[in-house]
């Protein structure tokens, strides 16, 4: 009996093997060449990604250089607006200044009789008056000091 047992192959221990050595060889070759494949691909969707990316980055510059020629422009603009405004307020001073000195040299009975002298009515004057004062002021309504002012 003893003999019996001996004679017995001993039972293999540990995992049975489905495919033999080049079976697993060959689906090792093929799972790597697909991985490749994939890696290729993604680095090509990376590639051009970064080149759309770079692409956006030089148009933004680019748009960015226009703004920033644009806002330079429209400060310019401003400034020369500004002077308009002084000088306008300017004018608008002495006109008032001369119209004032004009009324008070008149006699009113001269004016009134003859009608050759135009005599300036209050509400004209008000209304200079009030838009100096209007342009006087800055978007808070603090006056801002930029021409002559009453």
């Amino acid at each position: 009996m003893s003999s019996h047992k001996n004679l017995e192959k001993p039972s293999k221990v540990g995992r049975h093997r489905l495919y033999s050595n080049e079976q697993r060889k060959d689906r090792n070759r093929k799972a790597q060449a697909a991985f490749r494949v994939r890696r290729n691909k993604y680095t090509e969707t990376l590639e051009l990604e970064a080149a759309q990316n770079e692409q956006t980055i030089q148009e933004l510059k680019d748009a960015n250089e226009k703004c920033l020629q644009r806002a330079e422009a429209a400060e310019r603009q401003c400034t020369q607006l500004n002077s308009q405004v002084a000088s306008l307020q300017k004018l608008l001073q002495q006109a008032l200044e001369e119209n004032k000195r004009i009324t008070q040299d008149v006699p009113e009975s001269n004016s009134s009789e003859n009608g050759s002298i135009a005599s300036f009515d209050q509400p004209q004057d008000t209304f200079a008056v009030n838009w100096l004062d209007e342009m006087s002021r800055d978007i808070t309504g603090e006056y801002v000091k930029v021409g002559v002012f009453l």
